[in-house]
């Protein structure tokens, strides 16, 4: 008598030349090389790529962070129609001397002398101080019309060999660019 099967396979307990072929379950060893040796290359590829897009990140959180800061004090200063002006931060009433530990905005208010409006608590040190006027401790200053009353133009930021550029140019606006300002 003919042993009849259908399909392409054994059923549990079905058997072939009166042997009983069992249902395989798993994965085999060399199955499981292969996946782990895929899985490995993928790896290897997305994780460098992975690195620098986090790096690149970073980069535009501070350079966006920066930018609102700087667009927040021209607009403070064209609606109060008072000077205002960006430095790095330093006690209540002064300025500080790097840019690296943050920056505050400060505004003239009256016969009471200036105020901090807004300070940053991000950590500031991608930023290039040998970048702009040279001067380490140099305020960015907008005049009661908005526009920009010192000679600071702009920053460099850079991380992990990439670079971002916040410049200002002398109606007060500020932008962020690939390339330096001025080009």
């Amino acid at each position: 008598m003919a042993i009849r099967h259908s399909g392409s396979g054994f059923r549990r307990g079905a058997t072939a030349h009166g042997v009983n072929v069992p249902r395989q379950q798993g994965f085999t060893l060399i199955e499981m090389l292969i996946a782990l040796s895929v899985l490995a290359v993928f790896s290897m590829i997305t994780i460098p790529a992975y690195q620098k897009m986090m790096a690149r990140q970073v980069l535009d959180d501070l350079s966006n962070t920066l930018l609102t800061s700087l667009l927040y004090a021209r607009n403070q200063a064209s609606t109060h129609n008072l000077s205002v002006k960006v430095c790095p931060r330093g006690s209540d009433h002064a300025c500080g001397q790097h840019w690296k530990e943050g920056w505050q905005i400060m505004m003239a208010d009256g016969d009471k002398g200036v105020r901090i409006i807004d300070t940053s608590d991000i950590d500031a040190g991608l930023i290039s101080e040998d970048y702009g006027s040279g001067n380490k401790s140099e305020a960015i200053m907008f005049n009661s019309m908005g526009y920009l009353s010192s000679s600071v133009s702009g920053f460099q930021l850079s991380h992990q060999g990439d670079v971002r550029y916040v410049c200002i140019s002398m109606s007060g606006q500020a932008s962020v660019r690939s390339h330096a300002c001025g080009l």
